[in-house]
């Protein structure tokens, strides 16, 4: 079972990445060996129209992959971590083309 969640921040991408390692090293259990975090990169224009479709003008994106299948159920809370680090109307998450909530 593929997870790809792939994030959309309207924060800029040096921003986004300071925060996105800083979770990695406070969560490392959760993000070095269940989830695969990539690194922060700037939207190009699908990506951007992707985020438009969900209201969010994005400047950054990058992609959490679930890498332990033990560990789908722990989605929901890497969800709630990525929002709380970055702020929840700086970011939106999509998989598999659907807005996760």
């Amino acid at each position: 079972m593929a997870v790809d969640i792939y994030f959309f921040c309207s924060l800029e991408v040096e921003e986004v990445q300071a925060k996105i390692d800083l979770l990695r090293t406070q969560h490392q259990g959760l993000f070095f060996n269940r989830f695969i975090v990539y690194d922060v990169d700037r939207v190009n224009d699908i990506e951007k129209e992707i985020a438009l479709e969900n209201k969010m003008m994005a400047k950054s994106q990058f992609m959490i992959s679930l890498n332990d299948k033990s560990a789908a159920d722990l989605v929901s809370t890497v969800l709630i971590l990525v929002r709380l680090a970055l702020g929840p109307t700086n970011v939106i998450a999509v998989s598999n083309g659907v807005l996760r909530k």
